[in-house]
């Protein structure tokens, strides 16, 4: 009896964990690896964080945005960190602005930083509407 409960339990953990999986694409890995990859990272990016999977239980809105300004950190946008954290928790209140600036500008740096090649003109031209509503 001990073993048939230790195999169901397997069994429904690894059945909850390919229920889990939504389909990325020609892209393994996801937003919640350690180490995201550059590929995933961009798909997401690419996708303005429109799958659950990606945006980590943050809204779309707040995803996209932090993205965007993480983005233009890296890419040399202008951007002035301590007005676009304030202007964030302005639009965004019941998220403090410790989390706007660290888990949201702070990682997306990081990430697209990661990216080879992730300063395209045509990323850097997309996202100058985001970036003008919080400086």
């Amino acid at each position: 009896m001990q073993k048939f409960i230790s195999v169901t339990g397997v069994l429904v953990l690894a059945a909850l964990g390919l229920s889990a999986c939504e389909d990325a694409g020609d892209t393994a890995g996801s937003m919640s690896d350690y180490d995201i990859s550059q590929d995933v990272y961009t798909r997401a990016y690419d996708s303005g964080f429109n799958r659950a999977a990606d945006r980590l239980g943050w809204p779309t809105e707040v995803q996209f945005a932090w993205s965007r300004l993480g983005a233009g950190l890296t890419c040399g946008a202008g951007i002035d960190r301590k007005h676009a954290v304030a202007a964030l928790a302005l639009k965004f209140p019941d998220i403090s602005s410790v989390t706007h600036d660290l888990n949201g500008l702070g990682f997306h740096t990081v990430q697209s930083r990661k990216v080879d090649g992730f300063c395209t003109p045509a990323r850097m031209q997309a996202l100058e509407s985001v970036v003008a509503q919080y400086q």
